[in-house]
């Protein structure tokens, strides 16, 4: 397969989570408001995943390693840490405000892969995630309402430094791991830990769930958000660097303005429009090379910055 074609599937793969993650904040807030309990929420969600996973390719992911253990663990920690507080998040505050405070992650990436690599990022890169943190910043401002933090939002916040950190560390362990290998242990460690957390802290919630309306919103995001989006992250991750994934994928702010005008969540703006033809130029920006030295380019190919 030529290095042309694979940029081209990896940009296309990355554009696809993006999208899945976008509408994936309209089922979070649903699945939530429906199943009433967080951990629930959150155990079906992961559970879906880790068990359409083992079924279909359980010959692949067994045996596991000691060493692939480690790697699925550290991994799950930074996932379930992530999903944990961006779920208390956007169960608390707008859909806009956890679009944009979400894909902050984008410019934290740069920095923790340049700690996990000791390789500085290409300048291309940073400009790149800072036009594109803009970007996001205008795609959410609402005239006369400014842009305050709430309690949520703080979580939301929180939860794109752990993004960032899984990012960061699948761009440094991916290529060590079989990808499904790596996936299936990070969804078995999120699925245990919001377990265990569903019978410390929510089992009286459970005869208050709607299940007929919760099920839709965790069918989405356990198949598709969690299963397949983390598995095709970690796929593409072994070849894309850290600082180019976390700015395409963090286009979900995006496609989250989107499916939230078109279901009837919010109205659509100036700075919606706006907001995302930036997000849109710091992809190009990120694409473009120009006439650079054949090494150059392999450099920047092997950067350093990057992290989901």
């Amino acid at each position: 397969m030529s290095q042309a074609f694979r940029k081209w599937e990896s940009t296309a793969l990355l554009f696809l989570i993006a999208i899945i993650w976008g509408a994936g904040f309209v089922f979070t807030q649903i699945a939530v408001r429906e199943l009433v309990s967080l951990w629930l929420m959150l155990t079906l969600r992961f559970g879906i995943a880790a068990v359409c996973l083992l079924l279909f390719s359980w010959k692949r992911i067994f045996p596991i390693t000691r060493q692939e253990l480690k790697y699925g663990t550290v991994a799950g920690i930074f996932l379930f840490s992530g999903f944990y507080t961006q779920t208390i998040g956007i169960a608390n505050t707008n859909l806009s405000n956890a679009g944009f405070l979400t894909a902050a992650y984008v410019i934290i990436v740069p920095l923790f892969s340049w700690i996990l690599t000791k390789k500085k990022p290409p300048v291309r890169i940073v400009a790149a995630a800072v036009i594109c943190l803009t970007g996001i910043y205008i795609l959410n401002y609402r005239p006369g309402a400014g842009f305050l933090l709430s309690g949520g939002d703080w979580w939301v916040l929180g939860c794109a430094v752990f993004f960032a950190c899984h990012v960061s560390y699948l761009g440094y362990c991916a290529d060590k791991v079989d990808p499904l290998k790596l996936t299936f242990l990070q969804m078995l460690f999120v699925f245990l830990c919001s377990g265990v957390g569903m019978i410390s802290f929510d089992l009286p919630l459970l005869p208050l769930a709607d299940w007929k309306s919760g099920l839709i919103g965790v069918l989405y995001l356990g198949l598709l958000s969690t299963c397949l989006c983390i598995f095709l992250q970690t796929y593409v991750q072994r070849s894309a660097p850290p600082g180019k994934a976390a700015i395409i994928m963090s286009t979900e702010s995006v496609w989250c303005a989107v499916f939230s005008v078109w279901w009837g969540y919010e109205r659509a703006s100036v700075p919606m429009v706006a907001g995302g033809l930036i997000i849109f130029g710091s992809v190009v920006l990120l694409e473009y090379r120009g006439k650079r030295k054949e090494k150059e380019t392999q450099e920047i190919e092997a950067g350093v910055c990057r992290p989901k």
